[in-house]
């Protein structure tokens, strides 16, 4: 688990490091921000991992570095140059599972997983922090709210809301 929080550090330390450093021949190049990122999903035919970025300014989509595994109805947050999606699922089970995704280095980083395994979550970052709310696995649906601090490298149940929202 400290090997976790350090590379996320790490990470983190990096990429203040570089982000005023261009990323010379690197995919990311036809790209400007901002950036809209289309992240997995479901073709009608198979369960998608791709990752492609679309540029308004220069109307161009880039595929990236796909994730690790296909999924669908998960969430994303976005967090110092980095994008977090987690939960989801492939159409037979709900992921617990979280990825990052480094926009500098164009590299996929596992993370530490939710606590309980949900879809259709909603998903926002504030202070540092990410949060996961609500959400379901197809039988019910989930009022709880866990909070992942990259510091301490886990995800944490926080306060839930008051109904669960209607996913």
């Amino acid at each position: 688990r400290k090997v976790q929080q350090l590379e996320y550090r790490i990470d983190e330390l990096q990429f203040k490091f570089d982000s005023s450093l261009s990323l010379q021949g690197s995919m990311c190049d036809n790209l400007d921000m901002p950036a809209i990122y289309l992240i997995g999903g479901y073709n009608g035919v198979t369960w998608l991992s791709s990752l492609d970025s679309f540029s308004p300014k220069k109307d161009i989509l880039v595929s990236l570095t796909s994730m690790g595994s296909a999924r669908s109805y998960a969430s994303v947050a976005a967090m110092e140059g980095c994008i977090f999606v987690f939960g989801g699922g492939d159409g037979s089970s709900w992921y617990n599972t979280a990825e990052c995704y480094n926009t500098r280095s164009n590299e996929w980083m596992i993370c530490p997983c939710l606590n309980h395994e949900k879809g259709s979550l909603a998903g926002v970052s504030l202070n540092g922090k990410i949060y996961a709310m609500g959400g379901g696995d197809g039988t019910q649906t989930f009022s709880e709210v866990e909070m992942f601090d990259p510091f301490l490298g886990k995800w944490i149940c926080s306060p839930s809301m008051l109904q669960p929202p209607i996913s």
